[in-house]
């Protein structure tokens, strides 16, 4: 069981696991088990920061955070997300002139 879980279960879902096969074994029993066969649980760990890396010289700053233009057709920009419906993704695409848009 604890290979089903790719070493995922601890001794809370090893003990249920069991108990819904049919033994009888209780969370410290299965925590011993555990430890006398040398299983742990593996959990998924913090993702870690990376810090700022360093700027890419190949998409420079164009507008060095300018936002407001002074005329249309300037500055546009454009957005991308995703968006989790019925089970799939379904994926969003803006295009807006900065020079309209409203903060």
């Amino acid at each position: 069981m604890h290979q089903q879980s790719r070493g995922a279960a601890g001794s809370r879902t090893l003990s249920l696991l069991m108990r819904q096969s049919g033994y009888n074994v209780v969370r410290w029993l299965a925590r011993r088990l555990m430890r006398e066969c040398g299983l742990a649980s593996r959990q998924p760990g913090k993702p870690r920061y990376r810090g700022e890396r360093e700027v890419s010289l190949a998409s420079p700053d164009l507008l060095k955070r300018q936002f407001k233009p002074s005329e249309p057709n300037r500055v546009w920009s454009g957005y991308i997300s995703y968006i989790k419906v019925n089970g799939g993704w379904c994926y969003l695409a803006l295009v807006i002139d900065l020079y309209s848009f409203h903060w």
